[in-house]
């Protein structure tokens, strides 16, 4: 790492119904934690992860939410400003899925700059294949038509949990690159570490 790198700050939230798993995403992402039964949360709770990474110095904030029936309305404040969205549904439950529909609707229409954020779709517990009820294909689709990343992940064996996470965090970098040397004429360099392949996660 340079001895003056470039800091920066990257801010996300992290939407999807309640039991979804979005706590022990970030919880495996930040502290490496194992998921634990659901707790009723507050409305949001902040994390903060700072990143070195070649020239970079990244303060990551993720806002999680609580996907509670009836939190939609007050969570639309914590769309704005947002580098990057994750979407997280459960594959066991079909319903999170359908729901996720709803999610990405309301968020379109009430940030009007969404185009400049990064979106991953998170498709999670594919530990668990023989429960299935939403195929990966599904997921998949649903990510391409509405230009996100898709990844499958499982928070009990760590399944693509940092895969994801850096490549939102990349994605950023990236943007926010361009962003300040598009008026300079500058090439931007990508991060060496940037994953570009897919993750499908299937378990037998």
């Amino acid at each position: 790492m340079s001895q003056n790198p470039q800091e920066i700050v990257i801010k996300t939230s992290i939407f999807g119904d309640i039991c979804s798993g979005k706590t022990s995403i970030v919880e495996r992402y930040i502290n490496d934690s194992r998921p634990t039964r659901y707790r009723n949360g507050p409305l949001v709770q902040m994390y903060e992860k700072i990143i070195e990474k070649e020239n970079w110095e990244i303060s990551f904030k993720i806002w999680d939410t609580n996907g509670s029936p009836g939190n939609k309305p007050m969570l639309r404040q914590y769309y704005s400003g947002l580098d990057g969205i994750f979407l997280v549904y459960d594959i066991l439950n079909k319903e999170s899925f359908i729901n996720m529909q709803e999610w990405y609707r309301d968020i379109k229409e009430n940030k009007k700059d969404i185009e400049n954020s990064v979106l991953v779709l998170i498709g999670n517990k594919c530990d668990k294949e023989k429960e299935r009820k939403v195929e990966y294909s599904e997921g998949e689709d649903f990510a391409e038509k509405n230009n996100m990343h898709f990844v499958e992940v499982s928070c009990e064996t760590n399944k693509n949990i940092n895969e994801c996470f850096e490549y939102l965090i990349n994605e950023c970098i990236i943007r926010k690159a361009i962003s300040e040397n598009e008026d300079k004429n500058e090439t931007v360099e990508e991060p060496t570490n940037k994953k570009k392949n897919k993750k499908e996660c299937i378990i037998f």
